[in-house]
């Protein structure tokens, strides 16, 4: 694949693309690329975290939009901002990779935590999928009990993530809920 011939050989992506065009007549194929915008792209080890599906480096690779979900477990492993990641994956756009629609609200400097993709998740446990539409207390009461910290603390953090999945989060206020009601449900 040219992502990890590109990392592997430290070469920028036009470069490969011209060197194996050189085989197009013996039956190899190539994606259909614009040479003049992949020319100087360099493809680090980290961009092949980011463009892996599973966070891992490894096939299967992305492909079309990359997803808001993505970036944020991406930021969590790679421990950088998403803005920085948002910033990266523009420069992957010849290559076919798309940017979620950006109308929700993203802080450039938003670094996400392995704690965070925990709380974001639908299990507590870090793993897809992650939360959409409404957020019961309960599960906000549990992921604060999880993070060990105060529910007004997980419920602020939690805000912060919200326009990003498009998260509907309690309109009453966390000082108001009643832990033991929610924790015998």
């Amino acid at each position: 694949h040219l992502l990890r011939a590109s990392a592997k050989l430290k070469r920028p992506m036009g470069e490969l693309v011209q060197r194996i065009g050189q085989f197009v007549p013996l039956g190899v194929e190539l994606p259909d690329l614009d040479e003049q915008e992949i020319a100087s792209l360099k493809i680090r080890e980290e961009d092949l975290i980011l463009l892996s599906r599973n966070l891992d480096g490894r096939v299967p690779w992305l492909e079309g939009t990359v997803s808001p979900v993505h970036l944020l477990r991406a930021s969590a492993k790679l421990k950088r901002p998403m803005g920085e990641l948002v910033q990266r994956i523009r420069q992957f756009v010849p290559l076919g990779f798309e940017l979620p629609d950006l109308e929700w609200q993203m802080p450039d400097q938003l670094q996400v935590t392995d704690d965070d993709v925990l709380m974001l998740s639908k299990h507590l446990d870090g793993e897809l999928p992650m939360l959409q539409g409404d957020v019961p207390p309960l599960h906000l009461a549990r992921a604060a009990d999880l993070r060990n910290e105060p529910l007004t603390t997980t419920f602020a953090r939690m805000k912060e993530f919200s326009s990003i999945l498009g998260l509907n989060l309690p309109a009453s206020d966390p000082e108001d809920w009643d832990l033991d009601t929610l924790f015998q449900l």
